[in-house]
């Protein structure tokens, strides 16, 4: 009989949500994004539209809990999502636009 333990020899780091608050939210374009903890400096705020089609994307700029931003798109719904730089979704939410 032949044993051959399992090594581990990597851990990848596991990142918990970043709660998230849109408001107002239906908005009329601006609005602001309540963060529960600093973001970190390497992640990411994308916006995309119903389709999935990525409208806006910005490295984060310094360590904040608020942001604001304005939806120049026409009315219907958008995703407001905060990601890692491998593209991992840390927290997201539905935005609706209506004027």
């Amino acid at each position: 009989m032949e044993f051959s333990p399992n090594v581990v020899s990597n851990v990848r780091d596991v990142r918990e949500d970043i709660a998230l608050n849109i408001y107002p939210n239906p908005t009329r374009g601006a609005f602001t994004a309540l963060f529960s903890a600093p973001l970190p400096e390497s992640c990411f705020v994308r916006i995309m539209d119903s389709e999935g089609k990525v409208l806006y994307v910005a490295k984060n700029s310094g360590l904040r809990t608020e942001a604001s931003f304005s939806l120049d798109y026409p009315d219907g719904v958008y995703l407001f999502q905060v990601i890692d730089e491998e593209n991992n979704v840390l927290s997201s939410r539905k935005i609706v636009k209506a004027r």
